[in-house]
């Protein structure tokens, strides 16, 4: 966790940040819930058939596409087709997951306990203490979320289980897949009729909050305007959090805190900085950019010109934009 806490360039203060609250300051009642989970992950985990119909009437519920809440439907009957699903029906494979070579490769191995799952998990703070109860089956486990969790941590854990299986396939066929701590930051520079001047793609360490991903992204936009020359500017970002946070003017006491003091005081030596939340879909040229870094280089730019492969998402973009 601490390898991902974003750095300042400055020098600043340490600080004492509560990393369960939404602002990062103390709360009887956040510690009270942590210390509820400490109790709740030590009991065992089982089921009545009472808490079991409960199980199935939870995944009709969970908000996600079909195809997701078809596999959390699959992956609760243990019916997806892992090594020791396959061997049990007589086919010539080794039970072994092919990603660590230490265990069997179960459901709730593929998608929870193996490193390659935990790497992914364990970057999400709500997921970690479940971690500390053992559970015998993704069954049990998807029962603690359905228990435990929001409507939004239950599409979220669906999605991410999704993710790691499809991520899991893609490796068995030798396909190209997204690095496990890595995403990428986009930024696009426009001026006042919306054309683009310029637009640069980074790929960055896999922080543990979205809004730190935004911020960081505000923070780059506001060094390359400067490098371009271009000293009156509006930051555009669609995590409305984020933004709130970069126009608030009381200090950020949160993980990313720091970056958000980096860029106001990078905007501070412009003429004019402000910033200013846009519906995701104004910001497509930005995320489509941001994807492209993951599988290239480190960092690119572009001065006057889009990568080919984008140009169709720029006229989209500008199709909006004149709305």
């Amino acid at each position: 966790m601490i390898k991902v806490i974003p750095v300042s360039e400055r020098w600043v203060k340490d600080l004492l940040i509560w990393p369960l609250t939404p602002d990062g300051n103390y709360s009887v009642r956040s510690a009270y819930c942590m210390l509820m989970d400490e109790v709740s992950c030590q009991e065992p985990s089982t089921s009545s058939p009472e808490e079991s119909q409960q199980v199935w009437k939870g995944i009709w519920k969970i908000w996600t596409p079909n195809r997701i809440f078809q596999f959390i439907w699959r992956a609760t009957r243990d019916s997806l087709p892992t090594k020791l699903s396959l061997k049990a029906r007589h086919l010539p494979v080794r039970d072994i997951c092919e990603l660590c070579g230490d265990f069997q490769e179960t459901t709730l191995h593929s998608l929870w306990l193996c490193e390659h799952a935990q790497a992914v998990w364990k970057l999400d703070i709500n997921f970690v203490p479940y971690y500390k109860k053992g559970f015998r089956s993704f069954f049990n486990l998807l029962e603690e979320v359905l228990c435990r969790g929001s409507t939004y941590h239950v599409a979220l854990f669906s999605t991410m289980a999704w993710c790691l299986w499809q991520r899991r396939n893609r490796l068995r066929m030798s396909q190209s897949v997204w690095p496990l701590h890595e995403i990428g930051l986009g930024v696009v520079i426009r001026d006042g009729t919306g054309h683009v001047i310029a637009t640069s793609s980074q790929k960055i360490r896999l922080p543990h909050f979205v809004e730190t991903t935004e911020v960081l992204a505000a923070l780059q936009a506001i060094v390359f305007a400067k490098e371009l020359s271009v000293f009156k500017v509006v930051v555009e970002g669609d995590c409305l959090k984020a933004v709130q946070a970069l126009k608030a003017r009381e200090h950020c006491n949160t993980l990313y805190g720091t970056i958000i003091e980096d860029a106001h005081n990078q905007g501070a030596s412009l003429q004019a900085c402000h910033f200013q939340h846009v519906r995701r879909e104004s910001n497509k040229l930005a995320h489509a950019l941001a994807r492209r870094a993951v599988l290239s280089a480190d960092f690119d730019v572009w001065v006057e010109e889009l990568p080919s492969d984008l140009e169709d998402v720029f006229l989209s973009v500008l199709s909006i934009l004149a709305y």
